[in-house]
């Protein structure tokens, strides 16, 4: 894990890092449970639109 280089730092190391480096754990962990539920709600998203059109089986 490079932290980052190039400026790609991914989400789990921007939660792992306030919680670690600066100490504000209640940031990281409130991020570390955005993080699922937005993964949940664009799960649901694609369930609603993927479901509403017609799988055709061959």
């Amino acid at each position: 894990m490079t932290t980052g280089a190039n400026s790609s730092e991914t989400f789990v190391i921007q939660t792992v890092s306030p919680a670690f480096e600066y100490r504000k754990v209640g940031l990281a962990s409130a991020m570390a449970v955005v993080l699922p539920l937005i993964a949940l709600l664009v799960t649901f998203v694609q369930r609603r639109i993927l479901s509403a059109e017609k799988v055709v089986k061959s």
